[in-house]
Order: structure tokens, then sequence, then C-alpha cells
């Protein structure tokens, strides 16, 4: 029997999951799991080393979660004022798609061939990309997030119960 890893949905393709902005994080946290009977993961604050938005460029911060169950799982994020993970950015509502990029982020060049541009890219502290969103406007307003495939691992250990890595 094959194991599968993290990303794998069970329909074969790359969506392990799917974001949504929310104004309130324990709140929505709260609701969401009553009506749809999820469990999240305790709040995760990350730091994050280089945002790369039309705004801004420079270190900024995430609050979010993800259900348990999936994939695809659920993901919340605490909102920002502004940017990518802004309110305004999806007028509170869906947000994004999300899945693994391949070591060499070749998605990108598809998307790039079909005229969807890059709306934010989040940068590890050695210029490496971590994550990837497109501009939603170029594919009928559905937004991906690419995760680059270092991510999976710490990821698959979060969503056993580990701390992040």
């Amino acid at each position: 029997m094959n194991k599968r890893r993290v990303g794998q949905a069970l329909t074969g393709s790359n969506i392990s999951h799917v974001g949504f902005v929310v104004a309130d994080l324990n709140e929505a946290m709260s609701r969401v799991s009553q009506a749809l009977q999820l469990t999240f993961l305790p709040i995760l604050d990350q730091a994050l080393v280089n945002l790369e938005e039309a705004e801004r460029h420079g270190p900024s911060r995430l609050r979010l979660t993800w259900s348990i169950e999936g994939p695809p799982h659920v993901e919340l994020i605490e909102a920002h004022e502004s940017g990518v993970y802004s309110m305004h950015a999806t007028e509170g509502e869906f947000h994004h798609l999300g899945g693994f990029a391949d070591k060499n982020f070749s998605a990108l060049s598809r998307f790039d061939s079909l005229g969807v541009g890059t709306d934010a890219v989040q940068r590890d502290t050695d210029g490496a990309i971590i994550a990837t969103y497109s501009d939603p406007d170029g594919l009928f307003g559905i937004r991906f997030e690419h995760i680059a495939l270092s991510q999976q691992e710490s990821i698959a250990a979060w969503l056993r119960g580990q701390p992040w890595a």
C-alpha cells in the first residue's frame, strides 16, 4: 500500500489545501470547526524573512492554522492591513488553492506562458523561494500558492503535532 505524502490529494491533483484570509483567526477557527467539524492545529505565528509584494518587500509575520483533516486541508490566515494577505485581496472569501512545486518551480513557467503573473513571493534568508502566489486576475479569480518542496516535511511534521521547524 502506498503512503500518501502531505500535499497529495485523494484526486491525485497537486492541491494540498484551500486557504482563506479571515479578520479574527480565533473566531474563524471556532466557527469553521463547529460548522464543518474540522480540527485545527494550534495557531502558528510565523516570521517571514522576506515577503515580496507590489506594495512592499521585507520581513513580515503570518498567523495561520491548518485543519488536521485533509487533503485538502483548510488553511485560515489572519488578515494583514494590506497586500496579498489582506481582506481586500479576497473580499473576505476564498484566498488560494495551494500545492507543492517541484524542485525547479517549473509550474511558474507554465503559469507565465498562460499569462498568469506572480502576486507575491516568500523567500528564505538565502533568497531561496519558500512559496509563490499567482495573480488571481490571470486565472479566473483563482490564486495558486506554489510551496517549495523543501517545506513538505516541515508541514507533514506539523500536521502530526510536532512544532514547526
